[in-house]
Order: C-alpha cells, then sequence, then structure tokens
C-alpha cells in the first residue's frame, strides 16, 4: 500500500534559531506544496513509464530542494516551471544511478502513440539539446497537453511567448530529428 507523500517528508528539519523571514517562507511553501507535489509527481510518472513508486521518490527530492532553494524559487516567473524542470533533472539523475538509461519501455497498458514517441531515445536526446525555455513549453504543451492559454498561465509568460517558443522548440526538434535519421540511415 503506497503512502501520500507529505510536507514532512520534503522539509529539512531547523534548527530552532532560525531567521525571521524562514517562518513566513515555510508557509508560503506550504500553501504552494499540493499542487507543486502534483507537477513533480507528474513528471516523475510520466519518464518512468507510471512506476509510481519512483515517481514518487522524483517527487520528493524536488520538493526537498525547492523548499531548499525556495527564496531562489518564488522570484523565478513561474515557480511552477521551476518544479517541473527540476522534477525532469531529478528523474535524469535517477535513471542514471540506477543505471537505467534513460528509459525506453514500451508502455503495456496504455499503448499510446504519444507515449511511444516520448520514450523514444532520438527524442529525448533532442529535448536535451533545447534550451531550458523551449524544453519547459514543449513539456507543458505536448507532454502535459496544456494549450496555449493554459501554459501561459504555468508558465508565467504571455500567450505569444509560448507560441514562439512552441515554434522555435519544434522547428529546433525537427531539424534535429531529421539529422538523426540521416545519420542512423
Amino acid at each position: 500500500m503506497q503512502r501520500a507523500l507529505g510536507l514532512a517528508d520534503v522539509a529539512p528539519s531547523r534548527s530552532s534559531g532560525g531567521e525571521p523571514s524562514a517562518q513566513s517562507a515555510t508557509a508560503s511553501f506550504e500553501e504552494r506544496y499540493p499542487p507543486l507535489l502534483d507537477h513533480a509527481y507528474c513528471v516523475g510518472l510520466r519518464f518512468f513509464g507510471r512506476d509510481h513508486d519512483l515517481a514518487q521518490e522524483v517527487a520528493q527530492e524536488t520538493l526537498t530542494r525547492a523548499y531548499e532553494r525556495w527564496s531562489r524559487v518564488l522570484r523565478h516567473p513561474s515557480p511552477e516551471a521551476w518544479v517541473m524542470n527540476a522534477a525532469w533533472k531529478v528523474s535524469l539523475e535517477l535513471a542514471r544511478k540506477r543505471g537505467r538509461g534513460v528509459p525506453y519501455h514500451v508502455i503495456t497498458d496504455s499503448g499510446s502513440f504519444e507515449d511511444q514517441i516520448v520514450n523514444h531515445p532520438h527524442l529525448t536526446a533532442a529535448l536535451r539539446r533545447l534550451t531550458k525555455r523551449q524544453r519547459t513549453v514543449v513539456m507543458a504543451r505536448y507532454y502535459f497537453g496544456y494549450g496555449v492559454r493554459a501554459s501561459a498561465e504555468l508558465l508565467g509568460m504571455s500567450e505569444s511567448q509560448v507560441k514562439a517558443a512552441t515554434n522555435e522548440a519544434t522547428t529546433k526538434l525537427r531539424r534535429l530529428l531529421n539529422d538523426q535519421t540521416e545519420v542512423a540511415t
């Protein structure tokens, strides 16, 4: 039986002599914790092919990092985007530590075209070559299925910025994937 993650799982213990602003920062983190946990968990879940234990591990490590850097995360235009990007990095680190590499597994329970594309090794390599902004927009739009307006709200960008970043990213991905296909043949 799986136990739901709680704030106590990610908030490191602090000595009693903390700064006065630490209390308000902790309150701010607690307030945003549930949706941030959902974002981190979803990234882990999608990355590891619906392995709930690994997804929980990704979420826990991601939120621990967010808590440790909370003042910096709050200055980010979109803390949700920061968490999604951090969760992606944590997923990659966890896969490497476990000797798994980037998972190329076959999704047996859905077999959807989207899942097969996301787990394609050439696409994974191409995604790594995008800028952080482009990769985050691609993840929001195509990996999580958000529309332009929802992506803009999530990432703290205007709709036109999301459209531009999506266009830049898809153009670059097309070029990179065509280059990889030519090399493979």
